[in-house]
């Protein structure tokens, strides 16, 4: 992963907490360790893959624009997919509300959603969002 789609899914985090009024102990990258793993909600972002976009040849000066896939996973306590929908809905808005993710990419995308459903009775419901995030790179960043 390169530091510049470090910085992209530290700025994710940072909206998801700002507009989820969750703890930073519930909104995390992989990178961070949670403390109470039994606090839910609990949201994730990940990387999913990091390639080049169109053509990887780079330009005169070296660069590139690559294509950042990244996942929201979320994790709610509720007895109905509709309690989960609720937040999905929360996270996608606020990724979505500024698509330049604080001028660190050209544009963000949402690519989709999977739910995993009710896990084994618990009522703890899963789902994961995946949005894509074209971003100029330079080996020399």
């Amino acid at each position: 992963m390169t530091p510049v789609s470090s910085r992209i899914l530290d700025y994710v985090v940072a909206q998801l907490l700002t507009v989820t009024c969750l703890s930073t102990d519930q909104v995390h990258t992989p990178s961070l360790t949670r403390t109470d793993t039994n606090d839910l909600p609990d949201i994730l972002v990940q990387p999913a893959s990091d390639l080049p976009f169109g053509d990887p040849e780079t330009d005169s000066a070296g660069g590139q624009i690559r294509a950042l896939t990244f996942t929201v996973d979320i994790a709610v306590v509720g007895q109905t997919i509709n309690d989960t929908d609720a937040m999905a809905i929360l996270c996608r808005k606020a990724v979505l509300s500024d698509p330049s993710l604080g001028c660190l990419v050209l544009d963000t995308y949402w690519a989709g959603q999977e739910w995993d459903g009710n896990s084994a009775g618990t009522g703890t419901v899963f789902t994961k969002l995946f949005f894509t995030a074209r971003y100029n790179w330079s080996p020399e960043w």
